[in-house]
């Protein structure tokens, strides 16, 4: 993976593998342009961006994120078939989305079991989640943390394990700048604005 950047004085850049720096293990060029993974695994797959800072008055930009996955392993005769893979979702900032998938088990695989990923990383059942080890997933109270967010779902039995194809979450949420009303000035009219779209659902 590479990024490119362009500013005044000395740019750094800085990794970060699902919203963490990355400062050793199964990588090369963790503070450089480029990085490179040595070997993936369930691991290291997952969301990928680069921080870059310096130049003008040390701003930081953060690069697009990158979805990296594990290919599934060759198919035995009797591994799990998908009959359905989740589709892609766009849902109100508060909302829910739901994503289902469905598979068969060849003569021999036994029962299947389901597990469904938020961008690489397992899901559990909580206050927001539900399903995660079912056919259907629901995911709610969408946030502007989950736009662009990736679901899949892997599902395995006693042969082996496939991998859905990967479904992304859009949403309306939006960050409310501090100069709300985009006077120039921070006044309370900037609060009662900004708590006005709040309860409209148009802010975090």
């Amino acid at each position: 993976m590479t990024v490119a950047a362009t500013g005044s004085g000395t740019l750094t850049y800085q990794w970060r593998h699902n919203g963490a720096p990355i400062i050793a293990g199964n990588y090369l060029g963790s503070t450089g342009p480029s990085l490179s993974i040595n070997s993936m695994s369930a691991y290291t797959a997952g969301i990928y961006d680069c921080v870059v800072s310096g130049g003008c008055s040390g701003y930081a930009a953060t690069s697009r994120p990158a979805l990296a996955l594990v290919a599934p392993p060759p198919a035995a005769p009797c591994a799990p078939v998908l009959t359905q893979n989740p589709a892609n979702q766009s849902v109100s900032c508060g909302g829910a989305a739901t994503f289902s998938a469905a598979a068969t088990s060849p003569a021999g695989g036994g029962s299947l079991s389901y597990q469904w990923r938020r961008n690489g990383v397992a899901l559990s059942d909580s206050e927001s989640v539900s399903g995660a080890t079912t056919t259907t997933l629901t995911y709610s109270s969408v946030s502007v943390d989950d736009n662009g967010a990736v679901f899949d779902c892997i599902v395995s039995n006693a042969c082996g394990w496939t991998r859905s194809d990967a479904a992304g979450l859009g949403t309306d949420c939006r960050v409310c700048p501090a100069d709300f009303n985009n006077d120039g000035f921070l006044n309370p009219d900037d609060l009662s604005d900004y708590i006005n779209a709040y309860f409209d659902g148009g802010c975090p």
